[in-house]
């Protein structure tokens, strides 16, 4: 029986030492490596959280500078147009050289006419403005041609096209002759 308590001993010691063991290499490998792994994912999930606050405020900031862009751009449509003087005309006619050299739009000839006195309904002339035309001989692509009439849209003068005639350039398929009139008011 001695040997018997002794044999049941030795099992016990056997079964709490290899217990021991598994206990041991699991603790050195798995659960090592566990709480490593859940160090770095830690590490990571903080990380993302500022990438996230980050990005919520650039994408803020962004929103912001969108309002304040489309804001900007429907005040300078609705800023108000200029109506020159008479001694501006010669100005007038540089900024439109001007533009027409910004968007590669030769100007053959530029001619500037005033238009007869307009006449309210009971007859009697108006003084204040004066209607002026400007004809202009251009020739140019339809690209540059449209850049260019875009540009004297957004320009600060009243003005408007009155007329327009396109004809194509036998010596050059890319370029069109233009016939354009403008129309502005001026102040006397």
């Amino acid at each position: 029986m001695i040997n018997l308590l002794d044999l049941n001993k030795k099992k016990i010691f056997l079964i709490i030492a290899v217990s021991l063991v598994v206990i041991y290499i699991d603790f050195t490998f798995l659960i090592k490596l566990q709480f490593k792994g859940a160090k770095a994912v830690g590490a990571k999930i903080i990380r993302l959280k500022k990438e996230i606050d980050t990005l919520h405020k650039d994408l803020s900031a962004m929103q912001d500078l969108e309002r304040k862009q489309t804001q900007t751009k429907q005040e300078s449509t609705l800023k108000a147009k200029k109506i020159i003087l008479e001694e501006q005309i010669p100005a007038l006619l540089q900024d439109i050289s001007s533009i027409a050299n910004k968007h590669d739009v030769k100007i053959m000839q530029i001619k500037p006419s005033k238009e007869s006195k307009t006449k309210d309904e009971k007859g009697s002339v108006i003084e204040k403005l004066t209607p002026m035309l400007i004809r202009l001989d251009l020739m140019c692509g339809y690209h540059n041609l449209g850049s260019f009439l875009n540009d004297l849209d957004n320009s600060e003068q009243v003005m408007s096209i009155q007329e327009m005639k396109i004809m194509p350039n036998p010596g050059d398929c890319f370029q069109q002759k233009v016939n354009l009139v403008l129309k502005t008011h001026v102040k006397q």
